[in-house]
């Protein structure tokens, strides 16, 4: 069954003290890639990078939102706003994405997800993307890539003191009302805010009845502070903290079918200049994640990770860096669910090597983690990139990771859930390893930047149900062979951003089509301003799908967007989602279809 979507409107208006919609420093640099700042045209990864200016550009009130219109990116999602979305990166599983709040991992240790879709866009100043593996730089979770988000600061702001209030108002009765104030003086910078959103939502399901005729709600208040100081040159401190709380909805047979959830990251770092050629940090971390469900599936989990990391930058000679490295989180589940074990510890040792030598550049990674769970794990990589012209870059590398089982997967305490049968964690389980080859070529002019990737991924140990569906083993395997494309450019006079992407993931034992990939992938993004109105054209295409209930078929959508700079503090937005009302279904697992609307 196919749903015809309506058509979303929302306007917004942004007041501030000052032209602040610039604020953030956007320079043409990548941290995410290698663990230290380097030149995007210098990374041997396929990366992305959105910007403070690309968040308000796209008005998108969700990371989701944003996030699909990259290469090698899918989604699945439950239906409306706060309902859970599940990223894919280049044909991986939906928890082989590793997922970092200014360093935070921010994943549920007890479901090995991340709840993405609570994770506040107002306060984002940026998003960077690295596809591909990347586990010898942080460990488990990083088979299909890192997704790492960087909060605002502050900085840049212009003034001691400048407020910014943004108001939005759209379909099913969507609104949203955020407050910040920011600033810095000549050595420290700050940034406090508070924010609202609730809408009363749509049906989630396909066919409900009964209770689950009613619509599913979304209530979340969100609240951000940051404090950065500069002590001495090349030495400097923050601390931060972003939250969220508020109830999502959903459909299970009864009317009290809801979650209450709280969400806390929060981190202090310190980086330091210890000489010329040497840079040390400290970096302390804290993540939590408390979920209380109500209705046919009320238990509580609450999962906390403490980190920390201490990382030193050596400059062995020009072109040449050494990085060492120690990490160290440790997890802790409470619930009502009593798991077996409630905790547990992971210590890591990692170095990695960057050369540029001219017309060639080498990048090699290491790095060997202790877990207390399952052993130890030792990963690495090896990039060579070759500068065919100064334009022009061919790279080839190898990289292996791995996935650590969750504590549902290895601790959940025996359940016997009725007509559903029971189940039990395996706490003999091993951890999910995977290894990667990757052919990149790159080009980077004055109106032109892009790439070109041909990857080929094996992933061993998968955790899947056994044959009687009541534990969990290492009894399946994935291949997956695929290629994605990205290019920014100038077009008649407008802005152009193209994504393409295919994906042959199948079952490595059967050579079956895994489930909710789909094989090909487009998007364009067209950007023009006309006076003082910035206008933006975006297309997404995909193919179809495969899920329990059978294919499903592939969509495209058109999303139109419009800003009217009224000054240099006003400006007000309208975006119309899904333009043609094309009717589209992203889940169908044998039991439910889930809805999705333009928003």
């Amino acid at each position: 069954m196919k749903l015809t979507l309506p058509a979303f409107l929302v306007l917004a208006a942004s007041v501030s003290a000052s032209a602040v919609a610039n604020q953030q420093i956007e320079e043409e640099v990548i941290v995410t890639s290698t663990r230290t700042a380097i030149a995007i045209d210098q990374a041997l990864a396929a990366t992305s990078v959105i910007t403070a200016s690309d968040i308000e550009r796209y008005q998108a009130k969700d990371l989701p939102e944003l996030l699909r219109r990259l290469p090698g990116v899918e989604f699945d999602d439950n239906g409306g706003r706060g309902s859970l979305s599940a990223v894919r990166m280049r044909g991986t599983e939906t928890d082989h994405v590793l997922f970092l709040v200014d360093g935070v991992r921010v994943s549920s240790a007890s479901a090995g997800l991340t709840n993405m879709q609570h994770i506040p866009v107002e306060h984002i100043e940026r998003i960077e993307v690295v596809r591909g593996p990347t586990s010898s730089l942080y460990g488990s979770d990083a088979i299909g890539g890192v997704i790492q988000i960087f909060t605002k600061r502050g900085r840049g702001a212009g003034k001691t003191l400048a407020p910014v209030i943004t108001a939005e108002y759209g379909s099913h009765d969507y609104r949203s009302l955020s407050a910040a104030v920011m600033g810095e003086t000549e050595n420290s910078w700050y940034r406090i805010s508070v924010g609202n959103e609730e809408t009363n939502g749509i049906d989630r399901t396909v066919g409900s009845v009964g209770a689950d005729t009613d619509k599913d709600g979304y209530r979340e208040t969100n609240y951000s502070l940051v404090l950065g100081r500069q002590l001495a040159a090349g030495t400097t401190i923050e601390v931060g903290y972003v939250g969220s709380e508020g109830n999502t909805e959903f459909d299970s047979g009864s009317a009290l079918d809801a979650t209450d959830f709280q969400h806390d990251i929060a981190f202090l770092q310190l980086d330091a200049k210890l000489a010329d050629n040497v840079q040390g940090k400290l970096y302390l971390g804290h993540s939590a994640d408390d979920r209380k469900g109500f209705g046919s599936f009320a238990p509580e989990f609450i999962t906390t990770r403490d980190m920390a990391t201490a990382q030193l930058d050596y400059l062995v000679a020009e072109g040449n860096l050494l990085v060492l490295g120690l990490d160290y989180y440790l997890d802790k589940v409470d619930s009502t669910a009593n798991f077996t074990e409630d905790e547990r510890r992971n210590e890591a040792f990692f170095a990695s090597y960057q050369g540029d030598y001219g017309l060639v550049s080498l990048q090699v990674g290491f790095r060997h983690d202790d877990n207390e769970a399952f052993g130890d794990k030792t990963t690495g990589d090896f990039a060579l990139g070759v500068d065919l012209n100064p334009a022009l870059q061919l790279s080839l590398s190898y990289g292996s990771a791995f996935k650590a089982p969750t504590f549902n997967d290895l601790y959940f305490p025996f359940t016997d859930f009725g007509i559903f049968g029971t189940f039990e964690g395996n706490p003999n389980l091993k951890p999910e390893t995977a290894e990667t080859m990757e052919l990149m070529i790159k080009a980077n002019t004055s109106g032109f930047s892009g790439y070109v990737a041909v990857y080929q991924t094996e992933v061993d140990n998968l955790i899947v149900s056994n044959a009687t569906f009541t534990t969990v083993e290492n009894i399946d395997k994935a291949d997956i062979l695929g290629a994605d494309a990205g290019a920014d450019f100038s077009i008649a006079g407008m802005e152009a951003s193209l994504g393409l992407s295919y994906v042959d993931a199948k079952d490595g034992k059967t050579d079956d089509r895994l489930r909710r990939r789909s094989r090909s992938t487009a998007t364009l993004d067209l950007s023009r301003r006309v006076g003082e109105v910035d206008v933006m054209l975006s297309w997404l295409a995909q193919g179809d799908r495969l899920d329990a209930a059978g294919v499903l078929s592939g969509y495209n959508l058109v999303d139109l967007r419009l800003a009217y700079n009224v000054s240099d503090e006003i400006k007000l937005g309208a975006e119309v989602e899904n333009l043609f009302d094309n009717e589209y279904t992203l889940i169908s697992d044998g039991f439910r279809e889930f809805r999705t609307e333009g928003q």
